[in-house]
């Protein structure tokens, strides 16, 4: 198997939790980071609209 094969195999089970950070595993740290992401989006657009109307 050449490197990049040996790179892009799936050789873990997605359903076997490794590890653990604060009690969250890395699906729930993905979503809790997508959810602040999205705040941050809908923050962000809601101020420019806001100052766009203001000016």
């Amino acid at each position: 198997m050449n490197g990049y094969q040996r790179f892009f195999a799936a050789t873990g089970s997605c359903d076997n939790i490794d590890w653990q950070f604060l009690t969250l595993s890395m699906p729930q740290w993905m979503i809790a980071i997508f959810a602040a992401y999205s705040v941050v989006f809908v923050l962000v657009f809601l101020i420019r609209l806001l100052k766009q109307h203001g000016a």
